[in-house]
């Protein structure tokens, strides 16, 4: 656990608990569930490993993970196992593990684990989060689970009604701060899966009528989803938010930006880095569809006998003002950029790179991105050629920029550190 400035000492916290960290609940689990003993072993052993240098204890580690693994696979085939806290929790350290100690693909090892974990948890319906250590574990899980559907680009039942209620009715309890972000998180998967729907069909000459209501409900969806996360930021209380400290550029410093953040502790981090990466998002597909998807749609549609086909365009672009603020992606990539230091303190301990991993990756894939001719932010081709106007920003800025990335990653790897979002090909996040 994050330890000094960095842990919770927020009395509210301390006695509510914050259930975004599932590890918690480990020790209120069981102990005679073999997976979980197995698989909170291997973690163990491979945090002091890296700690001491240990490349022994390190494989040893390895071989624990390969044991828990095969007790967990024992386990899914047993009825009374399957829906025990206990395998859920063993899925979701092994997913742990992957994030520390994988192979070179650890974004697909870890979403393996990722969607296990969702499986279970959708296998073990509402009714069996009511109790209060299960109801703690869900709600730190779905973090992961939704991070998971987010890079498959595919909608969660978590976004479901009885998903989004039901687990806090049963414990007659209100929802923290926390779960109200993780409400308007869970909303993203099924954005982008539409989004690619759309994309695939958009120059379809048989696409005109669905392609048009379709393309609405993506606009709208994008709409609720941007004013839920700004309404949760509004409601942020101010303590909460980043202290902003400016920085002295000597010139042998190549960290480019004018200022640092930090937080009073790693809860508060968290949540606010789980925003902006949601933002980010969020924002990047808002653009790519008032830049890319509705000009090619007028362009592609025709009239029939009549001009509605026209003006059901002009109405989109209508549709798309209430938009135009929820279109500025690299504001949010530049919040999560500054604040990765703040993650990289060795009071953050271990925690601290598996919270900073997946925002990380998106900012970097952002400005990289941002440096690549025809690319756009959805990590798919765009079929014109050139940049879009509102990349004419792009410069020496960006490449500075890419290259902190890059440094900060190989730092992250001499220190024992899993730099794990530097991806390849089809790997890279979806933004």
């Amino acid at each position: 656990m994050p330890q000094g400035d960095c842990a919770v000492k927020d009395e509210f916290i301390l006695k509510c608990g914050h259930p975004v960290n599932w590890t918690l609940v480990i020790r209120q689990m069981p102990t005679d569930e073999t997976a979980l003993n197995l698989a909170f072993l291997a973690v163990s052993a491979a945090r002091v490993a890296r700690d001491h240098n240990d490349r022994g204890l390190l494989q040893e580690s390895l071989k624990i993970y390969g044991k828990a693994l095969r007790d967990l696979q024992s386990a899914l085939w047993d009825p009374k196992r399957m829906y025990s806290d206990g395998t859920l929790v063993a899925c979701m350290l092994l997913g742990l593990y992957e994030i520390f100690e994988g192979s070179d693909r650890k974004s697909l090892a870890w979403i393996s684990h990722s969607q296990g974990a969702a499986r279970l948890v959708e296998l073990r319906g509402v009714g069996r989060h009511a109790a209060k250590v299960s109801n703690f574990l869900f709600c730190g899980t779905r973090v992961p689970i939704i991070l998971a559907a987010i890079v498959r680009r595919q909608a969660t039942f978590l976004a479901s009604p009885d998903w989004l209620t039901k687990p806090w009715e049963a414990q007659g309890m209100p929802k923290t701060w926390g779960d109200r972000l993780f409400d308007a998180m869970a909303t993203i998967p099924s954005i982008l899966e539409l989004y690619d729907i759309v994309e695939g069909q958009v120059d379809s000459p048989v696409f005109q009528q669905q392609g048009e209501r379709l393309l609405r409900t993506l606009i709208e969806r994008c709409r609720e989803t941007n004013q839920a996360l700004q309404k949760w930021y509004a409601a942020t209380r101010e303590d909460a938010k980043p202290q902003v400290t400016q920085t002295a550029q000597p010139s042998n410093d190549s960290y480019p930006f004018a200022c640092r953040y930090h937080f009073k502790n790693h809860l508060f981090a968290q949540a606010l880095m789980m925003y902006w990466t949601s933002c980010l998002i969020l924002q990047s597909v808002t653009r790519d569809i008032n830049d890319i998807l509705v000009p090619r749609k007028r362009t592609e549609w025709r009239p029939n006998d009549d001009t509605s086909s026209l003006s059901s365009t002009d109405e989109i672009g209508s549709d798309l003002t209430s938009l135009q603020p929820y279109m500025n992606p690299r504001q949010h990539a530049l919040c999560i950029a500054q604040s990765i230091p703040y993650f990289l303190l060795p009071e953050m301990r271990a925690l601290g790179v598996n919270y900073v991993s997946f925002p990380m990756g998106m900012s970097f894939a952002f400005f990289r991105c941002a440096l690549l001719p025809g690319c756009k932010s959805t990590w798919k081709v765009r079929k014109h050629t050139g940049a879009l106007e509102s990349d004419n920003h792009l410069g020496n800025e960006d490449k500075k920029i890419v290259n902190w990335f890059n440094e900060t990653f190989e730092d992250m790897k001499s220190r024992g550190m899993p730099a794990n979002w530097r991806f390849r090909g089809r790997d890279h996040p979806p933004l």
